[in-house]
């Protein structure tokens, strides 16, 4: 859908994360390195977008991942709307976490 934002300080947190390793790759007991970010809890599109606009680009609901792993497994890692939904009002309730899981800085 749209263009990530801060999309490399996002990719560089989550790759050290996840020790150098594309998380789908590893959740099969292989490495792959990553190559690029990939919307895992939930997909991005425009509902998801309106509906969780603080979770979405999130670290929280992004992995870094194997473009070939991606391709693969496309689908992996989702989570219920309930756990989605706290998440969100977490961020809602606490611009600083928001902040912080969106890896930019407070104005």
């Amino acid at each position: 859908m749209g263009k990530i934002p801060n999309y490399e300080q996002k990719f560089h947190t989550l790759v050290s994360r996840q020790g150098g390793c594309c998380a789908i790759a590893a959740a099969h007991g292989e490495f792959a390195a990553p190559t690029e970010l990939h919307h895992a809890r939930c997909h991005d599109t425009k509902w998801t977008r309106m509906k969780w606009p603080l979770f979405i680009d999130s670290v929280v609901n992004l992995l870094a991942v194997s473009h070939e792993w991606h391709m693969k497994r496309g689908g992996f890692g989702h989570w219920p709307e309930r756990q989605i939904e706290w998440y969100e009002a977490r961020m809602r309730k606490n611009p600083v976490l928001a902040a912080r899981w969106n890896c930019r800085d407070l104005q």
